[in-house]
């Protein structure tokens, strides 16, 4: 067993250019995809479908990434900076392109050896990761030989770099099982190389979980193995690691037997493996082709398993390719079948179609033949239907002419109607006023003779300077005026009775007028009644009312102004107390 000491691996942070480019390109990315707004758990096959139709759009995203760190790469002048900026292309390019992936990897390990040459945890860095590429290109040989360098039996490489070693193994012990090669001890390697991942694997990592339940799978405790990445799976922010537990999810719910769960999981794995990361060396699509095989879903398994074979084909994973070629024959077999079938239904169905087209033709024959019988007598039909019309005409037009009289004769019995009930209004009002006249200017005339009987004592008791003195006196004006006003109200709200409640309708109910309990109207209401009587002359109101002719100006603005209806408040004074009182 090594020694390790802790050691932090050094960080690729990309720079303003990169930063811009990316942002561009994942909005440009997610504009078409709608299955990116949902949650995982809520992805299907028609997402996944969507997901492959907008492929190229991920790809486009991947390539300008790389370009975009290329960039930077040509512009590094510092060591550790360019080594960084390397292993980032390399790690773009390791599930994308393998031969590209390895020749980052050989520029890393010449910086390594030539400029960081002190720290050789750097050359180690770049061996591992020439070796993980060998595995994926079935060079197993090559990177055994690599594993074995003297270079990973020093005892101060670091815990990363060494859990970077057992992963490494462990991808070579499991390809060595897929093609039998010393499978016993390839098995045993597993398990050993498993076991020092966990060992040294950083506990809080997401990484020591994955490592965690590969163990437990690798034993069978696929229970255990699937427990641990359930509970761990909502707490992972990161796509790759996501990507990947996502899977080994999926592939526990296969070894255990339930095929919908783990199709739910391949699905998410393979959307995002396909778009948010663009990866072209991935499981999760060509298995779930498989799965879908089995289902009998052979159009989508052979569209899946094809572009499988294709990307693994161009990214150069010598180890998938072998393995997808394995299911492809039986999935195409089955697809084409599937073809086969859809031709004979297709060439039963032209059978059908011609036969059903001579029943028509002869159909149409004797429709032809029918259809000029249906014509003469149409034409006989519609010359009937003619006469018919014209005589409807006629009567129509007679029935628009007997409407139209009957019309103007109902407006004109309308307006007869409210004219009647305007004068029957207006001599209900004069007869009123006209009694109420005689009545006063009768007890005028007794008051003038009372009151010349007094000025007569008054000059024989008093004398002439008693008499100037009352006639300096407005009390009797006064008195009289306020008997005038008196008459006046009683007058009026005979004739008006509900006024005052209509009057108060029109404003709001805090401006409503409130009367004293000795008042039967109060000025601005005498004001409007002498409108609604029709006087609407404000000199001729300021004289009944013995006031300015400002002061009646004042009153009927304001009293507008605090109304509901300030444009045309006095035509509504007008439709008050509409039903006058039966006198």
């Amino acid at each position: 067993m090594y020694r390790f000491n802790s050691f932090r691996l050094p960080t690729f942070c990309a720079d303003k250019d990169i930063a811009i480019c990316l942002l561009y390109f994942f909005a440009i990315l997610m504009l078409p995809i709608g299955a990116y707004s949902k949650k995982s758990e809520e992805y299907t096959l028609k997402d996944l479908d969507q997901v492959l139709q907008k492929r190229d759009m991920s790809l486009m995203y991947k390539e300008a990434k790389i370009k975009a760190t290329k960039d930077s790469l040509a512009k590094s002048t510092q060591a550790i900076e360019k080594f960084n900026l390397q292993r980032a292309v390399f790690r773009l390019y390791s599930a994308y392109q393998l031969d590209s992936a390895l020749v980052y990897a050989d520029q890393m390990l010449q910086t390594a050896t030539t400029s960081l040459k002190e720290q050789p945890v750097f050359e180690a860095e770049a061996l591992l990761h020439t070796a993980r590429v060998y595995t994926h290109s079935g060079k197993y040989n090559e990177c055994s030989k690599i594993l074995n360098n003297e270079i990973f039996s020093a005892n101060d490489l670091p815990s990363p770099i060494k859990e970077q070693f057992f992963n490494v193994q462990l991808y070579l012990y499991r390809a060595l099982v897929e093609i039998k090669h010393e499978r016993d001890e390839a098995l045993v390697g597993i398990q050993s190389s498993l076991d020092s991942l966990v060992a040294y694997t950083p506990r809080s990592s997401n990484r020591y979980f994955i490592n965690q339940s590969n163990k437990y799978r690798a034993e069978n405790k696929y229970d255990e193995a699937l427990a641990i990445l359930l509970n761990r799976y909502p707490e992972i922010d990161n796509e790759e690691e996501k990507g990947s537990v996502s899977y080994y999810i999926a592939l526990l719910y296969s070894l255990k037997g339930d095929k919908e769960l783990a199709k739910k999981f391949y699905i998410i794995s393979a959307i995002t493996e396909m778009a948010p990361l663009g990866k072209k060396v991935y499981a999760s699509l060509w298995e779930l082709a498989v799965m879908l095989y089995e289902e009998g879903d052979f159009e989508r398994a052979h569209q899946y398993i094809g572009i499988s074979l294709q990307d693994a084909v161009y990214s150069g994973s010598h180890r998938f390719i072998l393995k997808i070629q394995q299911e492809v024959p039986k999935v195409a077999q089955a697809y084409n079948a599937k073809i086969s079938q859809e031709k004979d239904k297709v060439t039963k169905a032209v059978f059908i179609i011609g036969l059903l087209l001579v029943i028509m033709a002869a159909l149409a024959f004797f429709a032809l033949r029918q259809n000029k019988k249906l014509r003469k007598a149409k034409k006989e039909v519609n010359e009937a239907n003619n006469e018919l019309l014209n005589v409807n005409q006629e009567l129509n037009h007679v029935g628009r002419e007997l409407h139209l009289r009957n019309a103007e004769l109902q407006l004109a019995n309308s307006q007869l109607l409210f004219l009647n009930k305007e004068l029957l209004e207006m001599n209900r009002v004069k007869e009123t006023y006209l009694s109420k006249f005689i009545d006063l200017c009768a007890d005028y005339i007794d008051k003038l003779d009372v009151y010349r009987i007094h000025l007569n004592r008054v000059v024989k008791t008093k004398g002439v300077d008693q008499l100037l003195n009352e006639l300096k006196s407005t009390k009797q004006v006064e008195s009289g005026f306020k008997n005038f006003l008196l008459n006046f109200d009683e007058t009026f709200l005979k004739v008006y009775p509900s006024f005052v409640d209509d009057f108060n309708q029109l404003f709001p109910e805090e401006e409503a007028q409130i009367l004293k309990s000795d008042e039967l109207l109060n000025t601005e209401l005498r004001i409007f009644a002498l409108i609604r009587l029709g006087i609407s002359d404000s000199n001729k109101i300021a004289k009944f009312l013995r006031c300015s002719i400002a002061t009646v100006y004042t009153y009927r603005s304001r009293v507008k102004n605090k109304s509901l209806y300030p444009d045309d408040f006095e035509d509504h004074i007008m439709s008050c107390s509409q039903e006058i009182m039966q006198l």
